[in-house]
């Protein structure tokens, strides 16, 4: 519950956005004859910052998410838990019902036992009164003639035959008294045994009520957890993430505009720069040092490239009259290269349709800038040439 309560305190605080983005100002540096742009902001805050200030935005809500991760995690071991009670409860159920029918049994042999008992009560009776008239009967009935008999003989015979009369009843209440012994001590045994079963019995029906009352208690928070869990989620979802979601998109609204107006002026600006550098580039001239084609020496030339994808070569610059012009403009491409095999560092070739041209420049760096130069020349007049 702490926890659903910091994430409505952390979901309903209000979301402070950066100001508005003002516009970014581009000013160009006049002195610079390749037109370079230069940006000065005049706003505090960049479309940068702002993208940045959204990303811990989004930061945020994703812990905000998490939070709610370990609510609804809480909830499902919440859940588990209850099941193993109910599954515990279970068990103590089926256990109870087999000490229930062990009692049933015992009560059973209980009551054969007290049946047993009792007829042997009633048997051990019946012997006794019947032994005890039997005796009363023979003092009873003995003859007059017995009189005039000598009194050790009456009385050896009395003796002998009450001897012979009690000797298997005595052997009768020996067994009887066994069996009576035995049998109370089954019942007592029996009767200890139940006592045990109701303690047991009384103890389970304890834990089972305790387990009952906890199952109870958390289901009712199960409950209380799920109704502030959509409770919170519907806030969020209604409220907080619809005012952010609007936020979002407002400032990349704006955002996007400011780039796109950006872009629209970069875009302005470098087509004006490619354009006068095409312009720059679409006539060029230098000297350079050429292979000649019937005497291989080499030679120091003034070369002049042109739009309509001409170029001559000449002695000097104050000459007049070229010593050669090609025409490459019926040329598909025209490859300019470095070259190794003329024995000059910094070399490089010309390879038109008819003929291939070995210039070389004086060091390296002005060999890659005249490389790079005649294959823009070419690839810009061949572009102007095909429109």
């Amino acid at each position: 519950m702490n926890a659903i309560n910091n994430g409505e305190a952390c979901s309903s605080s209000s979301l402070n956005f950066p100001e508005a983005l003002m516009p970014i100002t581009t000013t160009e540096d006049s002195n610079d004859n390749h037109h370079y742009l230069s940006t000065t902001t005049t706003a505090t805050t960049t479309p940068i910052e702002a993208i940045e200030y959204l990303m811990n935005e989004n930061k945020l809500l994703w812990k905000e998410k998490l939070k709610f991760e370990t609510i609804a995690n809480s909830m499902s071991e919440a859940a588990n838990q209850n099941e193993l009670n109910i599954k515990k409860i279970n068990k103590y159920k089926k256990a109870l019902k087999t000490e229930q029918l062990e009692k049933e049994n015992l009560q059973r042999q209980v009551d054969d036992l007290k049946q047993q008992l009792a007829l042997l009560t009633s048997q051990t009776l019946s012997s006794q009164t019947i032994s005890t008239t039997a005796t009363t009967t023979q003092q009873g009935s003995s003859p007059t003639s017995s009189k005039t008999l000598p009194v050790n003989i009456i009385n050896n015979n009395n003796n002998c035959s009450q001897n012979n009369n009690n000797s298997p009843n005595k052997e009768v209440m020996l067994l009887k008294n066994n069996n009576l012994e035995q049998l109370q001590c089954n019942l007592a045994q029996a009767n200890i045994k139940i006592q045990l079963q109701e303690q047991e019995k009384k103890k389970i029906a304890l834990f089972a009520s305790k387990s009952k009352q906890q199952l109870l208690q958390l289901q009712v928070e199960h409950k209380n957890l799920l109704i502030d869990t959509r409770k919170q989620l519907q806030y969020f979802n209604n409220s907080v993430l619809k005012h952010f979601t609007n936020e979002i998109l407002s400032h990349c609204k704006q955002a996007t505009e400011l780039f796109e107006e950006q872009y629209t002026k970069l875009e302005e600006e470098f087509t004006k720069y490619t354009k006068e550098s095409e312009d720059q580039i679409r006539e060029t001239a230098g000297y350079l040092l050429k292979v000649g084609g019937n005497v291989k020496s080499w030679k120091r030339r003034w070369f002049i490239f042109r739009k309509d994808l001409t170029f001559s070569y000449y002695k000097t610059v104050e000459e007049k009259t070229p010593l050669d012009t090609i025409d490459v403009s019926n040329d598909l491409q025209m490859e300019v290269s470095a070259d190794v095999t003329q024995g000059k560092p910094f070399a490089f070739k010309i390879v038109t349709q008819n003929r291939t041209y070995f210039l070389c420049a004086t060091n390296e760096e002005e060999k890659r800038k005249w490389i790079d130069t005649l294959r823009r020349w070419f690839e810009v007049n061949k572009r102007y040439l095909n429109k």
